[in-house]
Parts: C-alpha cells; sequence; structure tokens
C-alpha cells in the first residue's frame, strides 16, 4: 500500500489528476477489503464468483456492519469519493483536474485513516 500512495502523491505533484482519483479509488478499495481479510471475513465481502466486491457494494457492505466502526465523516468521504474515483476510469471525456481531488481530499484522508485503524494497518 505503501508504493500505491507514493504513486498518489507523484500523480498529484505531477499535475495526472486522473491517475491521482484513481489510485485513491484503488487504496480505499484495497483498504475496505483489508479490514475484513485480517479477521477472517474475507467471504463476507466477496460475491458468487469469489471475487471481491467493487467499490459501491463494498462500501454498501461495510455501512451495514454493525460489528465495525467508521464515523459519519469517515462514510461520507467515501461517499464523496465514489463518483469522482469513477469517473476518470470509466468516461472518456472527463479529465480530472486539481480542484475535483482538492474539494474531496479531506473527506479522502478521514476515510483513510479510519479504514486503516479498523483494519488494525495504523
Amino acid at each position: 500500500m505503501e508504493d500505491v500512495v507514493r504513486q498518489i502523491n507523484a500523480s498529484y505533484d505531477f499535475a495526472l489528476y486522473d491517475c491521482c482519483a484513481v489510485m485513491c479509488r484503488r487504496l480505499l478499495e484495497t483498504l475496505k477489503i483489508e479490514v475484513y481479510e485480517p479477521k477472517g471475513r474475507a467471504s463476507d465481502v466477496k460475491g458468487v464468483d469469489a471475487h471481491f466486491f467493487m467499490f459501491a457494494p463494498l462500501r454498501g457492505y461495510l455501512e451495514k456492519d454493525t460489528t465495525l466502526h467508521i464515523s459519519r465523516n469517515g462514510f461520507k468521504g467515501l461517499k464523496d469519493f465514489k463518483m469522482l474515483g469513477d469517473l476518470p476510469a470509466h468516461n472518456r471525456r472527463f479529465l480530472a483536474h486539481k480542484d475535483d481531488i482538492d474539494r474531496i481530499r479531506d473527506g479522502l484522508r478521514v476515510a483513510e485513516g479510519e479504514l486503516l485503524a479498523v483494519a488494525g494497518l495504523k
């Protein structure tokens, strides 16, 4: 994950904002899985095809999981990031700009920090 964070920071520093958004999405998806794998609960966040859920279903499962304690601000950060994380990856006419990243940066930090803590990685 440290390599992913380095790539996030480098892409931001070099104004590669689509790359930054996609890598942030990757980090959050990975952290959501890391919350469950060490607890032996990876199957909770896998579909019938045995593949991990994608971003939105993972977020939905995490929100309904009463055994974990993620704050409203953490969930808001995940929700706010969802659209920005999707646009560069799935919309061929969208190009992320610095202000797009800056606008959701605080929520991203809250979500990332809480997921790291709940996963026992912080």
